[in-house]
C-alpha cells in the first residue's frame, strides 16, 4: 500500500503485512500509524446499505452550517435519504461522522484527517470497526487555483482524481456570493463543478453546484457503472470535497 507521512508528506510504499502497525518514516524518522486494510468482500458487506440506496441519480447533496458544525445530507432523486454527515466540533484533526439518516441511529463510517493543518492533509475513510477503505487528499499547490484531489483505494493505491472544471466560477461565487442582492444572482448563475475520473481517464461522477438563491445545493451525476465499494469510496470523496471547498469559501 502507499500512504503519506503525516510529518513530511513523503509518500511511502508499505508492505501489506505492516498494516495496523506503527512504523518509522525513513525520510524524517517520525512515527507513522499504518492503517488496517479491509478486503473488498468485507467492505461491500459492511457498506452495502449506503451503496444500495444510491441507485437513483442524480443524488442531491445539501450542505449547511448550523451551530458551528458543518453538515450535509445525501438524497436520491426520488426523495429517499442516503446519508447524513456531520462535522465533529472541537477536534484538532477534522473528523466527520456519516450516518444513514438524520436520526443518527446507525453510523455508516467516519472520515478522519491525518494531521491538524488541512491544506495537504489526507482524509481516511473508516468502517465501524476502524478499518480503512480508502482516502482522499488535496493536491497541495496545484489546488491553489484549480482544486485537485487524489483518491486512494483500501490498499493505498491511487484509484481516481477529482478536478475542478471551471475555477473562475468558484472565484466569482466566493467573492460576490455574500453581497446583498448581487450575491443572490451570483449564487444562481455561477456554479462550480468537479469531475471524478479513474486512473485510465474514465469519467465516473460529476459534482455540480445547483442554481440556488439560498444555501449550498449540489448535484451528483453518475456517469458510468462501477462496483458498490468503489461507489461508496467515490461518494465519500465527493462529500469530503464539498466540506473542504466550502471551508475555502
Amino acid at each position: 500500500m502507499k500512504i503519506p507521512c503525516t510529518n513530511c508528506d513523503q509518500h511511502l510504499e508499505i508492505p501489506n503485512e505492516l498494516a495496523g502497525q506503527t512504523i518509522e518514516c525513513p525520510a524524517c524518522n517520525s512515527s507513522l500509524d499504518v492503517p488496517a486494510i479491509i478486503t473488498t468482500p468485507a467492505l461491500v458487506q459492511e457498506e452495502a446499505p449506503l451503496a444500495a440506496s444510491s441507485k437513483n441519480y442524480p443524488v442531491e447533496l445539501n450542505f449547511k452550517k448550523i451551530a458551528l458544525a458543518k453538515q450535509a445530507t445525501l438524497t436520491e432523486s426520488n426523495g429517499n435519504s442516503i446519508a447524513y454527515a456531520r462535522q465533529k466540533i472541537l477536534k484538532l484533526k477534522e473528523e466527520l461522522e456519516v450516518f444513514e439518516d438524520k436520526t443518527k441511529a446507525k453510523r455508516v463510517c467516519t472520515i478522519k484527517a491525518n494531521k491538524v493543518i488541512d491544506f495537504s492533509a489526507a482524509y481516511n475513510f473508516y468502517t465501524e470497526n476502524e478499518q480503512c477503505f480508502g482516502s482522499i487528499q488535496r493536491k497541495g499547490l496545484r489546488s491553489l487555483w484549480k482544486a485537485t484531489y487524489l483518491i486512494d483505494d483500501a490498499s493505498g493505491n491511487q484509484y481516481a482524481t477529482i478536478r475542478e472544471e471551471n475555477p473562475f466560477a468558484k472565484v466569482v461565487d466566493t467573492l460576490l456570493g455574500g453581497l446583498p442582492f448581487v450575491g443572490l444572482v451570483c449564487n444562481y448563475i455561477f456554479n462550480p463543478s468537479y469531475i471524478l475520473t479513474s486512473e485510465d481517464g474514465t469519467e465516473l461522477f460529476r459534482l455540480t453546484k445547483a442554481p440556488s438563491f439560498w444555501g449550498a445545493l449540489f448535484k451528483i451525476d453518475k456517469l458510468t457503472d462501477i462496483t458498490p465499494d468503489d461507489e461508496i469510496r467515490c461518494m465519500m470523496s465527493l462529500l469530503m470535497v464539498v466540506f473542504l471547498e466550502k471551508s475555502r469559501g
